[in-house]
């Protein structure tokens, strides 16, 4: 949302939801209308023996602070397996 020419919208506009969040409301309103309500069979809850992936936060491995780190528990390669023997031997381990 705005300008053609990139000037502001109006002096003081905080942020694109004064303009753009009523728009889109607005057509989500009518999408909805013609669409209808659709219904979905919820799946059940599953554990997975993964900290991470349970929803807890896990801060320190082998002494050293990894915040976040899933690469520790997850093989992006299989989600579900085992915890990763060398989680360094992924490319984005480092990053």
């Amino acid at each position: 949302m705005g300008n053609n020419n990139y000037s502001p919208i109006y002096k003081g506009a905080a942020s694109g939801g004064l303009v753009a969040a009523p728009v889109f409301h607005e057509y989500m309103q009518f999408a909805i209308q013609k669409q209808g309500v659709e219904s979905f069979t919820a799946p059940n809850p599953g554990y997975i023996n993964k900290p991470m992936m349970n929803g807890q936060y896990q801060n320190s491995i082998g002494g050293s602070l990894q915040i976040h780190s899933l690469l520790y528990y997850i093989d992006k390669n299989n989600p579900l397996g085992p915890i990763p023997l060398n989680p360094a031997n992924d490319s984005q381990f480092y990053n």
